[in-house]
């Protein structure tokens, strides 16, 4: 759930600033409504309700991809003793660090 909100912290300004206010807020709630779809038609006889707003993070995870696949991002670098900020491609973070997001 934090993990959304750093993640719509991060890349959805840039997204909201591609596509303006509105069209920004109605991408959001179709990428929702897919996501919701394709929940449903993936197992219609799931019994477990499904709750939250990730899919739409990652139609704005896809969207970044899409809109700028070159882009560097600054992260925090922690190893042992070693703390840089450093700037790492956005694809990186987008793949690995999504797969963190559960």
């Amino acid at each position: 759930m934090a993990s959304n909100m750093l993640y719509l912290w991060i890349f959805g300004d840039n997204i909201e600033n591609a596509l303006g206010h509105i069209r920004f807020v109605l991408f959001y709630l179709v990428a929702g409504l897919f996501a919701a779809l394709f929940h449903i038609l993936s197992d219609p006889n799931a019994t477990i309700p499904m709750i939250g707003a990730s899919g739409a993070i990652a139609g704005i995870l896809g969207a970044y991809l899409i809109l700028f696949p070159r882009t560097n991002v600054s992260t925090l670098f922690i190893f042992i003793i070693i703390i840089r900020i450093i700037k790492v491609p956005a694809v990186l973070i987008l793949v690995f660090g999504s797969s963190f997001n559960s």
